[in-house]
């Protein structure tokens, strides 16, 4: 049975996930100051650590081999990204400011949709996943390259050294890998118990854990005014989502259910990336009404998610 101690304990598992994964993402975002390098980009960069817990599951959930929900927490997060995150803040911010210019975009977003393509065929293997791999460095530099942002300066602080911050890296990095394995090892029972798909819950429950760095990091990008941090930090994390799940197909190839929840999963994620595609560009911002329809769609997709539970069981 499910106890309420058992809830409580993977709640703050959860937190501690996501404090562990914020001390990385503070000090690297320390370490980027110092050398100078650009807002966006660095958001971009932000968006490979922020995805650390999601590194930890896939890990584990591969080692407790559970791949599906690795698989599902990856794509699922995207649709957290865009949906959740990005429109949560969009509202915070009242509105955000674009350049309008697709050309950015577009590419990230195609990429990002490979996944979903290759999963089709009912498994992601080896060769999909070099594809997705090798992809990702070219996606994050020509989206530096296309993005007129400027060049940062370095602060004063450069001469410093830097063994603190590497230090804290470290520290949040073995708390990310501890935590999302204890994680994993609670959870495996409970979904074995109550028949729950592995992929679902990857989808829905892990999707929302791991993306609290992205949170964290939008909750304050909006404290500080940094907006341009907080959608940069969005695109990078979700593109590194599809380098990871390539990373974890040359491991092992991973099997993927194609039914209704996948379907659905596809759907939305396609609607999401026309959608953002189109507000980016009419009037060079995000306003609020267009983040509380992205939160609106990713509500309307948990919602209709949960009669797959029951209806279509998946075996891990």
């Amino acid at each position: 049975m499910i106890t309420l101690l058992t809830l409580l304990g993977l709640l703050v598992l959860f937190y501690g996930l996501g404090l562990s994964a914020d001390l990385v993402i503070k000090h690297i975002r320390a370490i980027g100051r110092k050398l100078g390098i650009p807002v966006f980009f660095l958001g971009l960069l932000l968006g490979l650590f922020t995805s650390l817990p999601e590194l930890g599951i896939g890990i584990n959930a591969l080692a407790q081999d559970v791949p599906s929900v690795s698989v599902g927490n990856l794509l699922g997060g995207v649709i957290v990204l865009f949906c959740l995150v990005l429109g949560l803040g969009i509202v915070l911010n009242r509105e955000v400011k674009t350049d309008g210019k697709t050309e950015i975009l577009w590419p990230i977003l195609a990429y990002m949709s490979l996944p979903l393509l290759f999963g089709l065929r009912g498994y992601i293997g080896f060769w999909s996943g070099l594809g997705l791999l090798l992809l990702y460095p070219a996606v994050l530099l020509y989206a530096y390259l296309a993005h007129d942002g400027g060049s940062a300066r370095p602060t004063n602080g450069t001469r410093q050294p830097i063994v603190k911050e590497l230090a804290l890296i470290v520290i949040g990095l073995v708390g990310v890998m501890f935590l999302s394995n204890l994680i994993v090892r609670m959870t495996h029972p409970i979904l074995i118990t109550l028949g729950v798909p592995g992929f679902l819950v990857g989808l829905i429950v892990y999707a929302i854990g791991t993306n609290l760095p992205e949170l964290i990091v939008t909750v304050r990008a909006w404290k500080n005014r940094v907006r341009e941090l907080s959608f940069s930090n969005i695109l990078g994390s979700a593109a590194a989502n599809s380098a990871l799940l390539g990373a974890f197909a040359m491991t092992q190839t991973l099997p993927v259910t194609v039914d209704v929840s996948y379907v659905l999963t596809v759907v939305t994620m396609l609607i999401t990336f026309g959608l953002i595609l189109r507000f980016y560009r009419t009037g060079k911002r995000f306003t609020r009404i267009e983040g509380l329809i992205l939160i609106g769609i990713y509500i309307a997709f948990t919602v209709l998610q949960l009669p797959a539970f029951s209806a279509f069981a998946v075996t891990p």
